[in-house]
Formats: structure tokens, sequence, C-alpha cells
């Protein structure tokens, strides 16, 4: 009777592991496409773990700054001088009538393209 009750502790044990192991595996794969390392998503699904883990760099970090954008009324800017001078843009998607330039841009190179536009506009170039 005890190697009965040995036996079906173990096939329970292994029921429940393998229960478990679906769900920590969809946890593990989201966790992942968030960002997180390895090393990260060990210690919040195992925390009792996390103090053996190495602690890793975070990616948001590593890259220095966010680059900053800038969004520009359509009477400023004409589509043709960022044609021109090859600069990547998208138009606002909460409004049209502004754009987003996207690449990070000096006041000497926003100057540029201000003049480059109010040129266009008076037929000067």
């Amino acid at each position: 009777k005890k190697k009965q009750e040995d036996k079906d502790k173990a096939e329970w044990e292994a029921f429940l592991q393998k229960q478990n192991a679906k769900p920590e595996a969809q946890m593990r794969q989201r966790l992942a496409q968030f960002g997180f390392q390895e090393n990260q998503i060990q210690g919040m699904i195992k925390p009792e773990k996390a103090e053996e883990l190495q602690v890793g760099h975070n990616p948001v970090h590593l890259g220095g700054h966010q680059p900053t954008y800038i969004k520009v009324h359509k009477d400023y800017i004409a589509i043709e001088t960022l044609v021109y001078f090859d600069i990547p843009w998208e138009y606002d998607a909460a409004n049209p009538d502004y754009i987003i330039i996207l690449r990070e841009l000096g006041d000497n190179e926003t100057d540029v393209l201000f003049e480059h536009t109010r040129r266009l506009r008076s037929d000067k170039i």
C-alpha cells in the first residue's frame, strides 16, 4: 500500500508540475517580448532565487538619450523641402496639419529648412 501511495503522490506532483509549466512558459514568452532579459524574468517568476541571479543592463538606458523629434505646422515647412534634404517625416496622426520630423535637428538645420521653404513658396528657388 505504501508503494502505491508513493506512486500516486509522484504522479500527482508530475501532473501539477506539467500544469504549471505551460502558463510559466507563456509568461516567460510575454515578458521576453516586452524586452525583459532572462535573469529579470527568472527573478520575477521565482523571487526566492532573485538574489542569486546576475544583474543585467536595462536595455532602455543603454542607448544614451531618447531622440527628440519636432512637430511643425505645414505652414512653416514644405514637404518638398524635406524630400529635397532627404529627411524622414510623417504626418501627425492626431492632427494632419502637422508634420513630425523623424530625425533630431539642430537649430541651424531647422533654420535652413525654414529658409528653403520660404524661398520655395516665394518662387526664388
